[in-house]
């Protein structure tokens, strides 16, 4: 199945958007609200973790998967973590903010109530996929960013939305 993404055969084949420099499904594009919002950008960390996580499991069992789908996993990779501020294609890290030390889960537009982190869990699997697929791929470069991506997203985590009682950041009741 995941084959079936990276490749183009499913019923709905991913796309690269010429006008904001992403991966897209085709319904997406034609209506960018579908899919979570997914043509505006919105989870795209949380739904390319998953396909980048099971291609990470397949490659391990048949590394000629990893060989056959390395353009299609380099651009989901590049789609929300690109490394690159030289990269013609993508935007350099999409959903990482470097400051905050977590991901936003919102793309291109905010949400009423602005920027959304709604599922650190779902970041996490994200740069821990990441990093699998480096290794499946003999890439340390993108290991290593994956590492450090889930590195902050888990202090972010515990910083923000799973307050240990010793926290500095918020005082009682919220801790």
């Amino acid at each position: 199945l995941v084959g079936a993404w990276l490749d183009g055969t499913n019923g709905n084949p991913l796309q690269f958007d010429t006008t904001w420099g992403g991966i897209v499904t085709r319904d997406s594009l034609a209506m960018p609200n579908a899919e979570f919002g997914a043509g505006h950008y919105n989870d795209h960390h949380f739904h390319w973790g998953y396909h980048l996580y099971a291609a990470a499991v397949m490659a391990r069992n048949d590394p000629s998967f990893a060989a056959a789908h390395r353009a299609g996993l380099l651009s989901m990779v590049r789609d929300i973590a690109n490394p690159s501020a030289m990269d013609p294609y993508f935007p350099r890290h999409r959903a990482m903010d470097f400051f905050r030390g977590h991901a936003w889960a919102a793309g291109l537009t905010e949400f009423a109530d602005g920027q959304n982190q709604e599922s650190t869990s779902e970041a996490v699997n994200a740069w821990y996929a990441m990093h699998l697929v480096g290794l499946t791929l003999g890439d340390r470069r993108m290991s290593d960013l994956g590492r450090l991506l889930l590195t902050l997203e888990i202090d972010a985590a515990h910083t923000y939305w799973q307050m240990p009682s010793a926290s500095p950041s918020y005082g009682y009741p919220f801790k």
